[in-house]
């Protein structure tokens, strides 16, 4: 499995983000702040309320810290299992 960048081992909940591509069209362009994480899935505040999005469906710009990173979202499928790993805490 492919090492995650550094920032993305921090918390992603209040981050930006948004679908840039997605097996699911009605996902497609869905942005807004995480507000929850599992280990598959995000969910979105938006404008019309939370969404729930499976990590492994998209491809997500996240806006953390000033940058912006595009990332396949089965990178970040069971992310908060390897952090457990590596002896970071989630928050």
């Amino acid at each position: 499995m492919p090492r995650l960048p550094p920032v993305l081992l921090g918390p992603l909940i209040g981050a930006h983000v948004r679908v840039v591509h997605s097996s699911d069209p009605h996902l497609l362009g869905l942005e807004g702040r995480i507000v929850f994480e599992t280990r598959t899935t995000f969910d979105v505040l938006t404008r019309e309320g939370v969404k729930r999005v499976l990590k492994r469906a998209c491809v997500f710009e996240l806006e953390l810290r000033g940058r912006r990173i595009l990332i396949d979202g089965r990178l970040l499928e069971n992310r908060l299992r390897r952090l457990k790993k590596l002896g970071r805490k989630r928050r």
